[in-house]
């Protein structure tokens, strides 16, 4: 399956965009997960005009047929266009530079399935952990819903969970808000309510190999989409709660 992995920072930070304190210099890195639990690295980039896996040519032509935003020329954003083999991957940006304020900033990563006949492949799950906060630093997730069908996703956004897994300060009560066109279209604080979803949700999570969640208080969502652009925003359900997160995007076979 062929990948677009993108980390945008220097970008946002014009216009149309105009986003405030975006991270000046990411660099982007690929693991594998090998079977011993651990990650290995197969790709790293930090400006995506300057690439050992594809050209800048290679890169514009992918980003535009596949209907993504254009990068400035010249810019300090990071990408990779890679072919992988069915596994699991992790994606991390770091912030490169000296300077400790060179590393912190506003990013945007994104993730594009590809072939190189232009047809789309499928990724089944897609997961973003961040920092849930209270302001407007808060992680927000994107999905897109290609194609003429409708298709039916599991979302999640855990917070204490985090904890069996050994992340430190994950957030408390984690509210989850999904958004089309600007418009709240669903909206979820506490998984297990209505309590008459919690054995349909329990079963679905079971059968999509998604781990058990086991605060009440995080929050889940099963529905179907219509092709379309969707956002999820996270916060903390009192709006003082902050810590770290996890929004899972899981795609439910036909």
């Amino acid at each position: 399956m062929g990948l677009l992995l993108r980390a945008v920072g220097p970008t946002l930070a014009q216009a149309p965009y105009l986003v405030p304190g975006p991270l000046p210099d990411p660099i982007l890195t690929l693991r594998r997960a090998q079977a011993d639990g651990s990650f290995t690295a197969v790709a790293i980039n930090d400006d995506w005009h300057n690439s050992a896996l594809s050209t800048a040519a290679e890169l514009r032509e992918t980003a535009t047929r596949i209907g993504a935003f254009a990068l400035n020329e010249g810019s300090a954003d990071a990408a990779l266009l890679v072919d992988l083999e069915p596994g699991i991957y992790t994606a991390t940006v770091s912030g490169g530079g000296a300077a400790d304020i060179a590393k912190q900033g506003v990013i945007i990563v994104e993730a594009y399935a590809v072939e190189k006949n232009g047809a789309g492949s499928r990724l089944i799950n897609r997961s973003t952990r961040g920092f849930v906060s209270k302001d407007d630093s808060t992680m927000i997730a994107g999905l897109v819903v290609s194609g003429t069908a409708a298709r039916t996703y599991l979302l999640r956004l855990v917070g204490d969970t985090l904890a069996d897994f050994g992340v430190s300060s994950p957030v408390d009560d984690p509210l989850m808000t999904l958004f089309r066109d600007g418009q709240a279209v669903r909206i979820n604080d506490d998984w297990d309510h209505p309590p008459i979803h919690q054995a349909m949700l329990r079963e679905k999570m079971a059968e999509l190999g998604a781990f058990e969640l086991i605060d009440r208080q995080e929050s889940a969502m099963l529905l179907t989409l219509a092709p379309g652009a969707y956002t999820v925003r996270v916060a903390g359900f009192d709006q003082n709660s902050e810590g770290v997160g996890l929004i899972e995007f899981y795609e439910v076979p036909e």
